[in-house]
């Protein structure tokens, strides 16, 4: 007798088994190719595929695990295929052939990083433009660069670098947060008609030839004073820097909108695409994913036609003289290592005793993350640092200094054991903490709150003070918005905390500001804006 049929209104019944993997749903009201019919868009539950345009058969992915489902750095948006785990994978009844793995269901990804659906309107979701737009630059002019690691490439590349003409673009991925410092981890190097070069600086090249075929030519940088310290590491002292991100400043580019790709969208009307977890990326780890190059070409793709737009813009709004003395200023900057008074911006700590232990602290930190080659805060937060320089009395020994609960909580090297120069042989991280936390202090070589030349955490300004630091802070806004620039170009916020706390004496003023490496016009400005402090 024939029983019921397995299927009944499209559900499997109970207790009938499972033949072979799950396949997957597939939204019937989708069309593929003009990506659009489903009503209810990202919010579908069935799969939206995207067309594959003629490209060949997916592959497996090389760098994924099929038993642990990790190991590509790509995630969803890599081109190749992860398979299912090994239990999905099993046989047919009958003695057939082991089913095809199903492929993942993968969203078309806009240019700009976002992977999702779009909108009705094929507008992408987070940043509102259509992925067809003609505005996107998808890939390098010559095609996404392999990796110079060898001395050979690196000879072919400053050849080529060496022939060429005009100036050179330079840009820069580091690894902050992942590894101890901000030194580059690649540099990307391109001219007029050759490039881009992905250099890597952590296969121990010789930088020497690349350095005098460069060093002479004007260098293209978006930022240079926050990527002063990674091309000083390298030995690149430029002689004549041209800074987009001052430039795009100087002619009222809002603040919020100052980074490499808003800056050339604003300018040139081109969207670079990118993927922004790539500007956060680990760029120490190798290899570098396919990605990870276009991302680090397409930074310095545009900068050598952004430079030439800005500079017939400065020159049309006669600000040309303005940038050239501001980047003259720039060329003799020096990297300015880190203190320990950094963790002090928030914090009211006055105590010289307490400052003290929080600079020995600090120090010890420092050696320890050098030598681990992690950042400071990884082993260590800064909290747990003014916990433990703050309690009073002091921890008795290091059992007691490991339970403070900040300490306890944050750290995650106390029982790593490495080589200090105070020690004769390596001792524990906890250690070394406690004896630096409850060593004796001289009296006269206790630290003080702030630096000569700088001003105090603002916790510790009188409210006298702060009003003048808003007054002031007003006043130079709406004469930076008169003259079509930020704020910041026209004073850092360093410099206006420093005159706010202490104003200079009558008539000096403009003397003032002159030893602080402010430029003349911004001299002009400044004592027009305020002429009770700058006549």
């Amino acid at each position: 007798m024939n029983g019921p049929p397995p299927f009944h209104g499209g559900h499997r019944m109970v207790g009938m088994p499972m033949r072979g993997p799950p396949s997957p749903q597939i939204c019937k009201f989708f069309d593929v190719r003009t990506q659009g019919g489903c009503a209810k868009g990202h919010h579908c539950d069935f799969f939206h595929m995207r067309p594959q345009m003629g490209r060949p058969p997916v592959r497996p992915c090389r760098y994924f695990n099929v038993r642990t489902q990790s190991g590509c750095r790509e995630g969803r948006g890599c081109p190749y295929l992860h398979p299912p785990p090994p239990h999905f994978q099993q046989r047919f009844r009958g003695g057939m052939a082991p089913p095809m793995m199903p492929m993942r269901p993968v969203f078309w990804a806009c240019p700009c990083g976002f992977r999702k659906n779009f909108n009705r309107d094929n507008s992408c979701i987070k940043c509102g433009v259509a992925r067809n737009d003609s505005s996107w630059l998808l890939e390098p002019q010559g095609g996404v660069p392999n990796l110079i690691r060898d001395e050979a490439g690196l000879q072919l590349a400053v050849a080529a670098l060496s022939e060429d003409t005009g100036p050179v673009a330079l840009s820069i991925q580091d690894a902050v947060g992942y590894v101890y410092g901000a030194d580059a981890c690649l540099l990307v190097v391109r001219r007029q008609n050759c490039g881009p070069y992905l250099i890597d600086t952590r296969a121990s090249l010789d930088l020497t030839e690349l350095i005098n075929a460069i060093s002479h030519e004007e260098f293209i940088v978006h930022n240079y004073p926050s990527q002063i310290t990674a091309l000083f590491a390298l030995g690149l002292h430029p002689r004549s820097v041209f800074d987009t991100h001052a430039a795009a400043s100087l002619l009222g580019v809002p603040w919020n909108s100052l980074d490499l790709h808003s800056v050339t969208y604003s300018i040139l009307g081109i969207r670079l695409a990118e993927d922004s977890h790539f500007s956060r990326s680990d760029w120490s780890r190798r290899p570098i994913s396919f990605s990870m190059r276009r991302y680090a070409s397409l930074c310095s793709e545009k900068l050598i036609p952004l430079k030439v737009e800005l500079e017939s813009r400065l020159a049309a709004g006669e600000k040309s003289a303005w940038a050239s003395e501001l980047f003259s200023n720039y060329v003799q900057l020096l990297p300015k290592p880190d203190t320990w008074r950094e963790m002090l911006k928030h914090d009211a700590v006055t105590d010289g005793y307490q400052l003290a232990r929080i600079r020995s602290l600090w120090q010890i930190r420092d050696e320890v993350a050098r030598s681990l080659s992690v950042p400071p805060t990884e082993i260590l937060k800064n909290s747990a640092i003014l916990q433990a320089a703050k309690l009073f009395p002091a921890p008795a020994s290091v059992e007691d200094f490991v339970q403070l609960s900040e300490v306890k909580r944050t750290s995650r090297a106390l029982a790593t054991v490495t080589p200090l120069p105070a020690y004769p042989q390596p001792v524990a991280f906890s250690v070394a903490l406690f004896d630096a936390l409850t060593q004796s202090v001289d009296e006269h070589d206790l630290p003080t709150v702030n630096e000569e030349g700088e001003a105090p955490p603002l916790a510790l300004w009188d409210q006298a003070a702060l009003d003048r630091r808003d007054v002031l802070k007003e006043m130079i806004k709406h004469h930076a918005h008169t003259n079509n620039m930020t704020e910041e170009i026209l004073l850092k916020g360093n410099q206006l905390d420093l005159i706010s706390w202490s104003p200079p004496p009558e008539g000096t003023g403009k003397q003032f500001l002159r030893s602080l490496g402010v430029c003349e016009w911004q001299v002009l400005i400044l004592a027009e804006a305020v002429p009770e402090y700058f006549a």
